[in-house]
C-alpha cells in the first residue's frame, strides 16, 4: 500500500511539473486547430454563395492568440480575441437572420454577371434555378445558347437550389458560431487560469491598500497588551 502512495504521490508530482508545459502547448495548439477550420472553411465556400467575412475575421482572432501566447502577452490577446468573436458573432447572426434576402441577391447578381458560376452550383448539387427549376435557371452550355436545365431531362435537375444552398449557408454560420464561441470560452479559461497563477505567485495580497494586511493582523491577534503610563505627579493617598 504504500509503495502504491508512493508511486501515486510521484505520478502527480510529474504531472505538476508538466502541466505549464501542457498548459503553453493547448494554447498554441487550440487556436490553430481553430485557425486551420477557418482557413479550409473559407477555401472550401469561395464557390458557394455563402459570406467569408466572419471566417477570415476567426482566422485572424486565432492568429492573434497563438501569437499572443507566443510572445506571452495573453491577457491582451485574450481581450482582442473576445472582441472579435463578438463581431464574428454579430455578422453570423445577420447572415442567419437575413439568408433569404442575402441568397436571393447573390443569385440574381450572378445570374446578371456570371452564369457560369451558378452553372457550377447547379451541377454540384444538381438542382436547377432558385425558387423553382424555372426561376433564374442558367443553360448548361456557356454563352446565351443552350437548353435550360428545366429544359433538359437528361440532366435529372427537377429540383431547385434555393433549399441546398440554405443548408449550406446555415450549416456554415452555425459552425462559424461554434467554433467562435469556443475560442471566446478557451479565452476565458485561459485569462482565469493566468490570474489565478499570478495570485499564487505573488500571495494573496491587497496591492490597492498596502496597510490593509497589517491591521487585519493587528485585529485578529488574540492579545492585544495596551501600557499603562505611569502617573507623573504626586501621588493622592501616600502609601
Amino acid at each position: 500500500m504504500d509503495a502504491a502512495h508512493a508511486q501515486l504521490h510521484q505520478w502527480s508530482g510529474s504531472l505538476t511539473a508538466l502541466r505549464p508545459g501542457l498548459a503553453a502547448t493547448f494554447g498554441v495548439a487550440y487556436p490553430g486547430a481553430v485557425a486551420l477550420f477557418a482557413l479550409v472553411q473559407a477555401i472550401r465556400l469561395s464557390d458557394e454563395l455563402v459570406p467569408r467575412a466572419g471566417f477570415f475575421l476567426l482566422l485572424t482572432a486565432a492568429g492573434v492568440s497563438v501569437t499572443g501566447r507566443l510572445l506571452c502577452k495573453p491577457i491582451l490577446t485574450s481581450a482582442l480575441a473576445i472582441g472579435a468573436t463578438v463581431a464574428i458573432d454579430a455578422l453570423a447572426g445577420a447572415a442567419l437572420a437575413w439568408q433569404a434576402v442575402l441568397l436571393e441577391y447573390y443569385w440574381g447578381q450572378y445570374f446578371a454577371e456570371d452564369p457560369a458560376h451558378l452553372r457550377t452550383l447547379e451541377h454540384r448539387h444538381q438542382c436547377c434555378g432558385f425558387r423553382t427549376p424555372r426561376d433564374k435557371a442558367v443553360p448548361p452550355n456557356t454563352g446565351k445558347q443552350g437548353t435550360p436545365c428545366h429544359k433538359n431531362p437528361a440532366l435529372g435537375y427537377g429540383h431547385p437550389c434555393r433549399p441546398v444552398l440554405e443548408e449550406v449557408h446555415q450549416s456554415a454560420q452555425i459552425g462559424l458560431l461554434w467554433f467562435a464561441n469556443l475560442l471566446a470560452l478557451y479565452h476565458c479559461i485561459t485569462v482565469w487560469y493566468d490570474v489565478r497563477r499570478w495570485r499564487t505567485g505573488h500571495g494573496e495580497t491587497n496591492t490597492l491598500r498596502p496597510g490593509y494586511s497589517r491591521i487585519q493582523e493587528i485585529e485578529e491577534s488574540e492579545h492585544i497588551t495596551m501600557p499603562v503610563p505611569e502617573p507623573s505627579g504626586p501621588a493622592l493617598f501616600p502609601r
